[in-house]
């Protein structure tokens, strides 16, 4: 199928900063009878993909369940997907530090920045755990398979705007399941729900601070926040080693409840970690 197509691309960190499709190619017309090969770099892109693309796509995700995307390092095996893919799907906002490595193993290969038109905080690359910005992403996805593939424009604008839907109905359960919260602030060991918290009035409370593990004035912090404001509570995620979160736990008499914002089922997901939020917050 690469064969069949002419493309100018470039791939480059600093020009995914700027644009959210690097190439600009379409399909050949035997691209009919195939799937479009899709890479994601996190398990959640993979629905938005599925979504969008729907029969048309043939979807991997590099990060393997329960792998932290911060410290992620691409396997040979990885390199082998990458290089039979033809379209690269990628969060943004510095998440994946390893691109330079993509376009040594595939120049060819054209790369989606879905945070563009995200509006980043401090560069926290969490994105997606804000259906809010989950829309945009879903959308500049939308926009980079029309441009492959045009002649079923139709097809993906369709799916779109029922998976887009969805996101709405998920943004409108959140607002209704939390205005009658009374304690808007919760504590988590890494800062993954910054933009959920920005999108929906609350305060995340870290443990961890600059992407570092926490020291002790940093647990003490916590205990004190958790005391102060009778939180009970004291999220964390499986990517990373709970011993702190237990220890904060322990001293303020509460518990450890975890929560996976890496699931790639990303919208039964959402509902989960919004159960949760609401019945340790109320």
């Amino acid at each position: 199928m690469r064969e069949l197509i002419a493309i100018t691309v470039y791939i480059a960190i600093a020009v995914m900063s700027s644009v959210a499709i690097i190439a600009s190619p379409t399909l050949g017309a035997q691209a009919d009878t195939d799937k479009i090969g899709v890479v994601v770099s996190i398990p959640p892109l993979a629905q938005f993909v599925e979504n969008v693309g729907g029969e048309r796509v043939k979807v991997t995700a590099l990060l393997p369940p329960g792998k932290e995307p911060h410290t992620f390092s691409l396997t040979p095996r990885d390199l082998k997907k990458i290089n039979e893919a033809f379209l690269f799907v990628v969060n943004g906002a510095k998440l994946e530090f390893w691109m330079d490595r993509v376009a040594e193993v595939n120049p060819g290969i054209i790369v989606v920045d879905t945070s563009q038109g995200v509006e980043l905080i401090d560069d926290d690359p969490h994105i997606w755990l804000s259906p809010r910005n989950a829309r945009l992403q879903v959308k500049n996805i939308l926009q980079a398979l029309i441009q492959l593939d045009p002649e079923y424009q139709d097809y993906y604008q369709h799916n779109a705007h029922r998976y887009l839907q969805k996101l709405d109905g998920l943004d409108r359960s959140i607002e209704i399941s939390l205005q009658g919260i009374k304690v808007k602030k919760f504590i988590i060991f890494h800062p993954a729900l910054t933009y959920f918290a920005r999108d929906y009035n609350l305060e995340q409370i870290t443990v961890e601070v600059g992407g570092k593990s926490p020291k002790a004035k940093d647990i003490k912090r916590a205990i004190d926040e958790a005391r102060k404001h009778n939180i009970k509570v004291i999220f964390a995620e499986p990517q990373f080693d709970p011993h702190s979160a237990e220890v904060i736990a322990s001293e303020i008499g509460g518990e450890v409840v975890f929560i996976d914002p890496l699931a790639q089922n990303y919208l039964e997901n959402m509902y989960t970690i919004l159960g949760i939020l609401v019945d340790t917050m109320d």
